[in-house]
């Protein structure tokens, strides 16, 4: 469907062309800041590429979303960090840190499911907790 879109903004004009392209890149920056803010929650989703990807389509599709998506008050400046190559806070680190282990314990505990299963999340878990503490702190911040 979407090649089909942008074949029929191909015949109709190259302005239409270049809308529907940015439009394209709106819905699919859309996509993936749900996809982020999911990965935000559940640990078994990466939620970090799925918002510097929301961030790149934004860029090419919209400049208001960009902007909104960089100066957002609960993950801008996270992803602003990322983005930009710059340290990750520690306070950033440790609430990542903290949050991928309740989640993680949330879920063994709440939903019942095979012991394969439960050791899955937990080798994923000590994965991104490695992530995290591996990742460089900020200068004049501790861990």
């Amino acid at each position: 469907m979407i090649l089909h879109i942008l074949r029929l903004a191909a015949v109709a004009g190259p302005g239409l062309a270049n809308g529907a392209r940015r439009g394209l890149y709106v819905m699919l920056g859309g996509l993936s800041l749900i996809a982020g803010l999911i990965g935000a929650v559940l640990p078994v989703i990466p939620g970090t590429p799925f918002l510097i990807l929301s961030a790149s389509l934004f860029a090419r599709g919209s400049s208001r979303a960009h902007r909104w998506l960089l100066n957002n008050s609960l993950f801008g400046s996270y992803i602003r960090a990322e983005y930009e190559g710059r340290p990750l806070p520690a306070a950033w680190k440790w609430l990542f840190i903290i949050s991928i282990w309740v989640a993680t314990a949330l879920a063994i505990l709440l939903i019942p499911t095979a012991l394969w299963l439960d050791i899955v999340q937990v080798v994923i878990a000590v994965v991104f907790t490695a992530y995290f503490l591996a990742r460089r702190r900020q200068p004049g911040t501790g861990r």
